[in-house]
């Protein structure tokens, strides 16, 4: 029936008011309303009960001094954008507590509407989500920490379906989380799930479980996995199984390694090289056992009562005084030994002994025991002897060729560049002069050729000029073979010769600076630095792409040094130790006492070459 007065309207309107309030004061959650101006007008009896407030208080924007001040804003701002857009919002916020407690809240409003689809504000409910948070948190940390560890940890429901699986697990198994989150785990088990099933259920039933088996896994191979199920309790009981795998194989590998050892020292022991040994520091008393004898003697008593001093007296008095402080410095921070020294044996040659051993100590630091094994090494010994005399033999050898290569070394420089001295001038001044005097026939020939024979004249032109170019080969071979401005007028002139040649050749910039230098070098040198320098100018140019190249001769303190300097690309590190011409001039230095080196600088490549003139000048002695 519908209403037939004002009156009857209203009447009607303040009952659904009252049911409204009815209803949303018995809501299990909190309730609020707010106006067209933000402004909010009601809150629902839980939401006062929670607050521990009035409605005079919290109506308006009262209740924002609920809200923790480090999510006032970021409240503020939703609410407000969303007020204006008329839209729905979900925010969680911490409200302050009648008890003090800031809890979590989830706030859910939507706009409100009247019938004439005008605006009248909006209506909310509010759902403490506290308790969720803090195991959202808790499950964050957890999946957090087993990320971090270096053990295989995986969490199955009862469905079998994988709900955590932690880094480990998916870097040995080669999986990504979407391959096995959520996935039954007879996917990601393929075809050992019905193995594994078995154990499932019995952790299912409450029970731990652990196991060892091989796996394998598909780059690194099969390993030893100790695995161990854990069943979790839930709500309605155990739903789920914390599944942890330990990689054993290296403790398998070690285990057995372990045996082998113990094995290989039984059987030592056995052939008598060694035997064990206790030494009671508060009785004097020396327990050895029975294989002692094999070693010192079938007189030697196993038990040997004796203070230090005495004990002392049977070791070779080289080793006496290092015995007996190695004793004296085993503490508990520093409780073993490990020794090699000499014994005096009635009747022998002294032997050589290995003994090692830890020492046990009372609370105050006091040695009470001594216990270790002790080796007969007296055959290591010999052969160590022995090959330390053919090593010193050896040594001394090379030594001697060192020395005879070095006194050998100038005449081998001079013998070398006599012989391109010879060849040079052999070029220069018998085949040169030959091509020389056949450009001058050519040319003669090219004159008494007929104005119509234009065809011969210009193959004699073309031959002339082919001719000219060899005959600028030829001097330059000539002149890289042996420079004829360093016999005459020694290094500086013939480097700045260099210098200007390559500048004009290769059109850049070639700056050649000396200092302090003596008035003459010894050949030796001189050919070797002139040399050097060829090699890593002729690199510079053909290779940097610098357009200006820094060279330097300085001598000082009996030093003579050359630096040169390009501001190019720079050599790569592999060539500066494999290229030929790097190991010729690393060759060249070598034979006169001198070195090489390439400078770390900030672009291009610096090469250094140096040697001490006094050297070369007792080598000219020899």
């Amino acid at each position: 029936m519908l209403p037939n007065s004002t009156g009857q309207t209203e009447r009607l309107l303040r009952e659904s008011e009252h049911l409204f309030r009815l209803v949303a004061d018995a809501a299990p959650v909190l309730i609020w309303m707010s106006a067209t101006d933000k402004r909010c007008t009601y809150f629902n009896k839980p939401w006062l009960d929670f607050t521990g407030r009035s409605m005079e208080e919290e109506i308006g924007n009262g209740w924002a001094e609920g809200v923790h001040p480090e999510d006032s804003p970021r409240c503020s701002v939703t609410y407000a954008q969303s007020f204006d857009r008329r839209e729905e919002f979900r925010i969680e916020f911490r409200l302050r507590r009648h008890d003090g407690e800031y809890r979590w809240i989830l706030d859910i409003g939507v706009p409100r509407f009247n019938q004439d689809g005008s605006f009248s504000g909006y209506i909310g409910i509010g759902i403490d989500v506290h308790d969720r948070r803090l195991a959202e948190e808790r499950l964050r940390e957890y999946e957090q920490a087993v990320e971090g560890v270096d053990t295989i940890i995986t969490v199955i429901d009862r469905q079998y379906r994988y709900r955590i699986a932690n880094r480990m697990h998916l870097s040995m198994h080669r999986k990504t989380k979407e391959e096995v989150l959520g996935h039954h785990a007879r996917e990601v088990l393929h075809g050992v799930f019905d193995e594994v099933k078995e154990t499932l259920d019995e952790c299912f039933r409450g029970n731990i479980v652990r196991f060892e088996r091989p796996v394998a896994f598909p780059e690194i191979g099969e390993r030893d996995i100790l695995i161990s199920f854990f069943p979790v309790d839930g709500p309605n009981g155990i739903d789920r199984i914390a599944c942890i795998g330990h990689d054993i194989t290296e403790r398998r590998l070690a285990e057995d390694a372990l045996r082998k050892n113990e094995e290989a020292l039984r059987l030592a022991i056995e052939a008598g090289r060694m035997y064990a040994y206790e030494w009671d520091v508060t009785t004097n008393m020396l327990m050895r056992s029975p294989e002692c004898v094999n070693i010192l003697g079938p007189t030697e008593p196993l038990i040997l009562t004796a203070t230090i001093e005495q004990a002392l007296e049977r070791i070779h008095p080289g080793h006496a005084s290092g015995v007996a402080r190695a004793l004296a410095e085993c503490s508990p921070e520093k409780p073993t030994i490990n020794l090699t020294y000499r014994v005096l044996v009635p009747g022998r040659a002294p032997m050589w002994l290995k003994s090692t051993g830890r020492a046990f100590f009372d609370g105050e630091g006091r040695m009470l025991r001594l216990i270790g094994m002790v080796a007969d090494i007296t055959d290591e010994k010999v052969k160590e002897e022995a090959l330390s005399d053919a090593t010193r033999t050896l040594r001394d050898t090379q030594e001697r060729a060192h020395e005879q290569l070095r006194q050998f070394t100038p005449r081998l420089i001079a013998a070398q560049e006599n012989e391109k001295r010879r060849i040079a001038r052999e070029l220069h001044d018998d085949i040169g002069q030959r091509l020389a005097l056949l450009r001058i026939k050519l040319g003669s020939l090219k004159d008494v050729l007929s104005p119509g024979e234009a065809e011969a004249r210009s193959r004699i032109l073309t031959l002339t000029g082919e001719l000219d170019r060899l005959l600028s080969d030829l001097h330059d071979i000539s002149h890289n073979l042996h420079s004829s401005q360093l016999d005459l007028l020694g290094l500086t002139v013939a480097l700045e010769e260099l210098c200007q040649q390559l500048a004009t050749q290769y059109r850049i910039t070639i700056n050649f600076t000396t200092e302090q230098l003596p008035e003459v070098l010894p050949d030796p040198v001189a050919i070797c630095f002139y040399r050097v320098a060829q090699e890593a100018l002729s690199n510079a140019v053909k290779h940097s792409k610098s357009p200006t190249i820094d060279v330097g001769l300085f001598h000082a303190d009996g030093l003579l040094r050359m630096r040169i300097k390009d501001f190019g690309v720079g050599i790569d590190a592999s060539v500066r130790g494999n290229g030929i011409g790097v190991t010729t001039m690393h060759e060249r230095l070598r034979m006169i006492d001198g070195a090489l080196r390439f400078n770390p600088v900030p672009e291009g490549t610096e090469v250094e070459a140096e040697v001490r003139l006094d050297r070369v000048e007792a080598l000219g002695r020899l």
